[in-house]
């Protein structure tokens, strides 16, 4: 699994450039978090090529990490959570 965080100096290398390569290589799954826009895509790859679905709110769930889970809200919060507190969230979701 990848996470890219794209900024202005890397928008097109980030967006264009890099989805195809990580398909060749069979990375199973990727995550955009473009704070410029407050958008979160994750990315899955379904045969040769990748599959997406944007978020601005609400939970995402890993596809290629079980019990991994990320609620976009973490991203835009000012001052951000903790780590620690966060994988405790995470952690406890699984019962």
């Amino acid at each position: 699994m990848v996470v890219e965080v794209v900024s202005p100096s890397t928008r097109h290398l980030d967006l264009d450039i890099k989805s195809p390569e990580y398909a060749r290589v069979g990375i199973p799954e990727y995550w955009l978090v473009d704070e410029e826009q407050r958008m979160f895509v994750q990315h899955w790859l379904e045969g040769a090529s990748y599959q997406k679905a944007d978020f601005t709110e609400g939970r995402v769930v890993s596809r290629a990490l079980q019990g991994f889970w990320l609620e976009t809200s973490w991203l835009w919060q000012d001052p951000r959570p903790s780590e620690w507190d966060l994988v405790q969230q995470i952690l406890a979701s699984k019962g």
